[in-house]
């Protein structure tokens, strides 16, 4: 497809762009018909949209830690604390608080992350450094610091009055979570088109005319000469 194309990045970031826009014109829509209520309290419109784009992220960080040897660390690093943050979203459940202290959730969070990076260690920073220079990680990056430093910094009680300052957070935390999944689908187009390039690389080199110029001359100078006989 041509809007997979390396040069046609500019009209995909205009799309993610636009999906984040989509995202806030949503919620003003819903806060308008339903109320902030049922928008930004815990479990509300806003969460369940959060815990589905995460859980997609998390699915296709998971299949791309599967396909892509290259950059399989750092995917399946990613992957795990996307499941993590899934997982973080049900914290006000009952189930969930019933389970451990905070503390040690955290605790025991640290440490398998610690123990997966530890295991995935040889190509971790290869990796990472690979992935960083990809446009997808520009995406994932500005998402994640749209939720774990904009929606934290600019959604105070200092500065807005009563309740709008968490349906603001959950507004921005939304649109960070978009931004993230934006950031993995353009990593599983470039994947895509690393792949199509190998395949492709790959079937010139087996072409029987790439064959016999990389054996030299002679070899197609024999070859010509064979054909030549068999017409005969």
């Amino acid at each position: 497809m041509k809007l997979m194309a390396p040069e046609m990045f500019p009209l995909r970031l205009a799309i993610y762009a636009g999906s984040v826009g989509l995202v806030f014109e949503t919620i003003l829509g819903m806060v308008k018909a339903r109320g902030w209520e049922f928008v930004a309290l815990e479990h509300g419109y806003i969460e369940s949209c959060q815990t589905t784009l995460i859980a997609l992220t998390s699915a296709l960080l998971i299949h791309l830690a599967r396909v892509s040897k290259a950059l399989r660390p750092i995917f399946a690093v990613l992957a795990f604390l996307s499941a993590a943050a899934v997982f973080r979203e049900f914290n006000n459940t009952e189930w969930y608080q019933a389970m451990l202290p905070p503390t040690v959730k955290c605790i025991i969070g640290a440490a398998l992350v610690a123990g997966l990076i530890y295991r995935v260690r040889e190509g971790f920073f290869a990796s990472l450094n690979r992935f960083l220079r990809q446009p997808a990680a520009f995406l994932f990056v500005f998402g994640f610091m749209v939720v774990t430093v904009w929606a934290q910094t600019l959604a105070r009680k200092e500065l807005f009055p009563f309740r709008q300052d968490r349906l603001l957070e959950e507004a921005l935390e939304l649109a960070g979570y978009t931004l993230i999944l934006c950031g993995i689908v353009e990593a599983q187009i470039a994947h895509w088109l690393e792949s199509k390039r190998s395949a492709l690389a790959g079937y010139g080199r087996n072409t029987p005319e790439l064959a016999s110029a990389r054996q030299g001359p002679e070899h197609s100078s024999e070859r010509g000469e064979t054909l030549a006989d068999s017409s005969r």
